[in-house]
């Protein structure tokens, strides 16, 4: 009887666990658009997605102009969403970093986000303020149209090489890679990629 009554709290048990509800399913993607120089300091956020029949039609960039302290470029990177019928669905962020301003929402004239490159200052040295992703420049509907976040950066940086998703597809979420404020030399944004979906 007990060896019994074990065997069903056992099972009892285990359909418990096995029957937990699943994480938030993400939207299938088509690709992923990375940056070419992107940096391995921090910690990756969490990937966000538009909801489901929207894609990114516009972003703003939280940016920290030139300080005498330690400086750290991007620190927020927002995309906002759209159906093709113009009806807004929010935005996405993956991280919020605390320092420095929004520039502005830049809007693409016709269609989605397509494409995208960033500005990397590479690795400094230990002397020397470190800065990571200080731009991003995203393409509209295949090229027609350029939005770049920060209109005059103070620092020079290397471009990425530009990549885009595929004919049909627009981007439709997005992973940023942050550095915590620290003791010593932070970054802010030292990476992030961009997902595309099937429009």
């Amino acid at each position: 009887m007990r060896i019994s009554l074990l065997i069903a709290f056992v099972a009892f048990c285990c359909t418990l666990v096995t029957s937990a509800p699943d994480e938030e399913p993400k939207r299938p993607s088509t690709g992923a658009l990375g940056l070419s120089n992107g940096l391995t300091w921090g910690d990756w956020g969490p990937k966000e997605f538009c909801p489901d029949g929207s894609f990114v039609h516009a972003f703003d960039t939280k940016y920290e102009t030139f300080s005498s302290s330690d400086e750290t470029g991007l620190n927020a990177v927002k995309l906002f969403c759209s159906t093709p019928g113009h009806h807004d669905t929010g935005y996405i962020t993956s991280v919020l970093g605390e320092y420095g301003e929004w520039q502005g929402m830049r809007v693409c004239e016709e269609g989605f986000v397509t494409g995208m490159r960033g500005q990397v200052v590479p690795e400094q040295g230990v002397f020397t303020d470190d800065l990571a992703v200080v731009n991003l420049e995203l393409d509209c509907n295949y090229g027609n149209g350029t939005l770049v976040g920060v209109e005059n950066p103070s620092e020079l940086g290397v471009w990425s090489a530009k990549v885009n998703c595929e004919a049909g597809s627009a981007v439709c979420g997005l992973e940023v890679r942050y550095e915590k404020p620290n003791v010593g030399d932070d970054s802010g944004v030292t990476d992030l990629v961009l997902f595309c979906c099937a429009v």
